[in-house]
């Protein structure tokens, strides 16, 4: 052993350089093993890293389009029964020949409401009136057969997705029951297509299918009508595929699962992009979301990452210095990835509390709010107001001036509304489409009347063009009420007194503030489904 020792030792003082190529060559697999370690685990962290805020962005899509599918819906299903409680519809139905001036008010309703059909069932499902542009092809036809009339007839109000049997396109269908006193007489049905429809969701990249599994709604309409692998419809006869979705075979949708260092990643065509895939279930209406958000731009990052950073560390561990730029180089990762992860978690944390496009409050952080606002009431034995209001003929704008002006006039109603409110403890919240929420502590109705003309003026003020007729700004109608006993009240009952309070000022003509009745005993029992 000595003589080696020596024999090194004479080598490195004789031959310094020979010896440290010598060395190198020897060290030179552990160099070339430890880079590419290295190099793999600084990658693959950093595409972790893209991708988990890549799934966040994806999962808040996804969660806009339920909360919008079920206040759509929801609305819907609200104006099918305001139609069905109509007295010129009740005697339609007792009548052996449909008054014209039925057809005319039904135009009327679909116009007002954008909807692209409306008709009216007797009680064997034979249609007896609807509006002018259906009316020819649809009068005295019989949908006895149709689920939202089976539904409907039994007293109860249904969704149901079919493609019409007279219009051949795929819609929602809405329908509520005529009752004269306790007995149903017929059927109410709104119809909305699924292209008009799709444009008011605002879906990602993605597809919406029914309770079977067919997709109803597809941000590209290539997979329109066709059905997920292993769902119910795949397994649908002829006959059921031709009353439904009027085909005669469901294709499938092509949908591939892959797995990449432990994660499963879809490919929505042969050969296509890989995505990373986030799902929701509207179960009160029976739909599911599939959302869906392209990562193959990411993983080609991350090979290009995973490159520079092995040749840096091998010219680095090269050069006889691996071991100090590497601990250098890690500690210093390491600093900026617990900034980079505080950052990335104050950015989620804001996401979560805030409305990405108005930076108001959030419906997350509405809930918890009004929820404070009742237990410092009854702690203290303080009063307090909740106003809701929303933009009038929001959907005329988008639909007239576009979507970017919509969100332009979102943007500024929310800024009035925010400089509006006089005290840091008032909030306004943005809870869904263009409905807001405000609460605030108030003393009596006066001060709650104020508050809501201020608001109604400040946004009448601001001037904004809206293409109702020449001349026509944006409004807002405003509901409120306010809350002295907070015993007496749930947050659930408030909302409805609210909400039913701003429906009020809506079908008294819009741009104008109710304030709610309150009751000493309200109604604690109702749902939050009917509040929407």
């Amino acid at each position: 052993m000595e003589p080696l020792k020596e024999h090194v030792r004479n080598k490195i003082e004789k031959h310094p350089i020979r010896s440290i190529i010598v060395l190198w060559i020897m060290v030179l697999p552990l160099v070339v093993f430890l880079a590419v370690g290295i190099a793999r685990y600084w990658g693959k962290n950093s595409v972790s890293a893209q991708i988990y805020i890549e799934n966040e962005e994806l999962a808040l899509q996804v969660k806009r389009v339920s909360e919008m599918i079920v206040l759509k819906f929801d609305i819907m299903k609200k104006y099918a029964s305001l139609l069905a409680v109509n007295r010129d519809v009740v005697s339609a139905l007792f009548s052996t020949t449909c008054p014209e001036r039925i057809n005319d008010y039904i135009q009327s309703f679909s116009n007002v409401l954008d909807v692209d059909l409306v008709f009216v069932l007797d009680k064997n499902g034979v249609c007896v009136a609807a509006n002018h542009r259906a009316a020819f092809d649809m009068i005295g036809s019989n949908f006895s057969d149709r689920e939202y009339f089976k539904a409907a007839i039994s007293g109860k109000r249904y969704t149901q997705f079919v493609v019409g049997r007279a219009s051949s396109s795929p819609s929602f269908h809405f329908s509520a029951p005529v009752q004269s006193g306790s007995e149903v007489i017929g059927v109410v049905v709104l119809v909305v297509n699924i292209e008009k429809l799709s444009q008011q969701l605002y879906i990602p990249a993605g597809f919406i299918t029914d309770k079977s599994g067919v997709v109803i709604l597809d941000n590209e309409f290539e997979n329109m009508l066709k059905v997920v692998p292993g769902e119910a419809a795949s397994n649908f006869e002829q006959k059921q595929n031709q009353l439904l979705y009027f085909r005669d075979r469901l294709e499938p949708v092509y949908l591939q699962e892959h797995t990449v260092d432990g994660m499963s990643l879809w490919t929505l065509r042969k050969d296509g992009d890989l995505h990373i895939f986030q799902g929701a279930n509207v179960s009160s209406y029976g739909l599911t979301i599939y959302g869906f958000s392209s990562i193959s731009s990411i993983l080609e990052d991350g090979e290009k990452t995973f490159s520079r950073y092995f040749c840096a560390l091998f010219i680095a561990m090269g050069v006889g210095s691996a071991f100090i730029i590497g601990t250098i180089t890690n500690l210093i990762r390491d600093k900026y990835m617990r900034i980079s992860l505080q950052n990335l978690n104050a950015q989620l944390k804001r996401l979560a509390q805030y409305d990405a496009l108005t930076e108001l409050l959030n419906r997350r952080m509405f809930d918890e709010a009004i929820a404070a606002y009742f237990a410092q009431a009854r702690r203290l034995g303080t009063s307090f107001a909740l106003i809701i209001f929303d933009i009038d003929y929001f959907k005329m704008l988008n639909d007239t001036f576009g979507h970017q002006e919509g969100d332009r006039v979102l943007k500024e109603v929310a800024s009035s509304a925010r400089n509006a409110l006089a005290r840091e403890t008032d909030k306004v919240f943005r809870i869904g489409g263009e409905e807001f929420a405000v609460l605030v502590l108030a003393e009596s109705d006066a001060q709650v009347v104020s508050l809501m003309e201020i608001l109604r003026r400040a946004v009448e003020g601001l001037g904004i063009t809206h293409p109702q007729h020449p001349g026509a700004v944006v409004t807002i109608s405003l509901g409120g009420v306010l809350v002295k006993n907070s015993t007496l009240f749930t947050a659930t009952a408030l909302f409805k007194m609210a909400d039913d309070a701003l429906y009020s000022a809506k079908l008294s003509g819009r741009n104008q503030a109710v304030l709610a009745q309150r009751f000493e005993v309200p109604d604690l029992a109702t749902g939050v489904a009917d509040q929407a």
